[in-house]
């Protein structure tokens, strides 16, 4: 008899052992409605907004000033000429915005300077000045350059881009 009794202790033990560990389930937590699933931009969707800087960095072009220079860049900030000249010769602020601007000629002046043929118009290139530039794809020396040419415009620092090819 003395050990049914241990194993009825024992059993009883493990009963009490396991009645306490499972214990009572507590309470489920509120479950929080499904939100409501992000899709990715749809075709027609608000294109994202592209980065924002005060300088921009138009870099590949042909500078048309007092001599001609290839693969050069013309920097603008706060709408001023900042810097013009030879890539790696001219200073850029990192948080500027770059613009490709391979095979387009860049010349200071207005579009009034293209309609009458003073072109370059060199008083526009000074730095600290308002950044007045016409954006081309053409050489206007030859004669051929016409408002049909004009890509783009830097009127007082305000760049207008009329094609992205």
């Amino acid at each position: 008899m003395p050990q049914s009794n241990s194993f009825r202790s024992l059993i009883l033990l493990t009963v009490a052992m396991l009645t306490v560990a499972c214990g009572n389930d507590p309470a489920p937590a509120a479950q929080e409605p499904p939100a409501e699933r992000e899709m990715p931009p749809g075709f027609l969707d608000e294109p994202p907004p592209g980065p924002v800087s005060a300088t921009t960095v138009f870099s590949g072009a042909v500078l048309l000033a007092e001599e001609t220079q290839s693969d050069a860049v013309v920097v603008v900030q706060n709408g001023r000429l900042l810097g013009a000249g030879m890539r790696g010769a001219v200073e850029m602020p990192n948080d500027s915005v770059g613009l490709d601007m391979r095979n387009r000629w860049i010349v200071p002046g207005r579009q009034a300077d293209l309609e009458t043929g003073n072109l370059p118009n060199l008083e526009h290139w000074r730095v600290g000045a308002p950044a007045n530039l016409l954006i081309l794809d053409a050489d206007p020396r030859d004669g051929q350059a016409t408002g049909d040419n004009l890509v783009g415009v830097v009127i007082d620092g305000e760049i207008r881009l009329f094609t992205d090819s």
